[in-house]
């Protein structure tokens, strides 16, 4: 039992100072001032939203991608998945009035889920890059402009992650405390990380991606539920870096109940579960530096 307590000790100390550690060099990162330089050409971009019956917030996304700034060829794809609601006329809608806005009806398949969605995402478009926001997301007009210049601007970059900010932060107590979860999670897991060991992992949303690193990587595994992190997996595996960019902010509609919120995590829970058990596991990480320390 001493012997137990003891090895408990240890651990709880070693991570205690492991995240302490990680959230000065977080707080250091976002307090340093960074500048993104110009680049001569900006690469093609093709932003992905998967959507399936969204037609409470899609009328919103579009709107905010309307307002996206950026200098080079930006396509902007809305991947209807069977929707059953309103998302296709809304998105219609919005295709008829904007060039660069398209409306695409994604066949069904099985397996469903995102990861299918995007990389049929992947198949229609032939953009230097893919950027990915979800339904319910509304993207800062400067946003894609700097995870480009980041990605573009930082040697072996296969992409950039932003930050995703809490837009119905104040509607109740859960959705404090997920604002407050996503903070912390973005300053230590993020901006700490990339600050000591410059290690990076995509999330959901908000994230640019190199198509040829993309496809190099063999797409995503439409099986893998937790589709950003066994793409992150995928990537740094390689020895791709994913810069992080905390100016770059996308606003995102969180749960505002428990039976949502539960759902949410379940499957977040069902996704790494399944990267645990993938070819690419806790276990084969310990060989690679780079798959190692984002499962930390």
């Amino acid at each position: 039992m001493t012997i137990t307590l003891t090895i408990i000790s240890i651990c709880f100390w070693v991570l205690l100072a492991y995240y302490s550690l990680l959230t000065i060099a977080g707080v250091v990162f976002r307090r340093q001032k960074k500048t993104y330089a110009q680049l001569d050409h900006y690469p093609s971009v093709a932003v992905l939203i998967p959507a399936h019956n969204e037609g409470v917030v899609i009328a919103d996304t579009l709107f905010a991608m309307t307002k996206i700034q950026y200098p080079g060829e930006l396509k902007i794809y809305l991947l209807n998945d069977n929707s059953k609601d309103d998302t296709g006329e809304i998105a219609d809608y919005y295709a008829s009035k904007y060039n660069h806005i398209y409306h695409i009806h994604v066949p069904p398949q099985t397996p469903s889920g995102k990861s299918r969605v995007l990389n049929y995402g992947l198949e229609v478009t032939q953009s230097d890059y893919i950027c990915v926001y979800d339904a319910d997301n509304q993207p800062e007009p400067k946003a894609l402009l700097m995870l480009v210049e980041a990605a573009e601007g930082t040697a072996h970059a296969v992409g950039a992650v932003g930050y995703v900010k809490n837009i119905n932060e104040k509607a109740n107590m859960l959705t404090r405390m997920i604002s407050l979860e996503f903070s912390v999670f973005q300053l230590t897991m993020q901006a700490g990380r990339w600050k000591l060991f410059r290690l990076g992992s995509l999330t959901g949303t908000n994230m640019l991606v190199k198509r040829s690193a993309l496809l190099e990587a063999g797409g995503y595994d439409p099986k893998a539920l937790a589709e950003d992190a066994d793409l992150t997996l995928s990537l740094t595996e390689k020895g791709g870096l994913l810069p992080i960019v905390p100016e770059a902010k996308t606003w995102e509609q969180e749960p505002e109940t428990i039976r949502v919120w539960i759902k949410q995590r379940t499957r977040w829970m069902q996704g790494n579960l399944y990267l645990i058990d993938s070819p690419f596991s806790i276990l084969h990480g310990f060989s690679h530096k780079h798959l190692f320390f984002p499962m930390i």
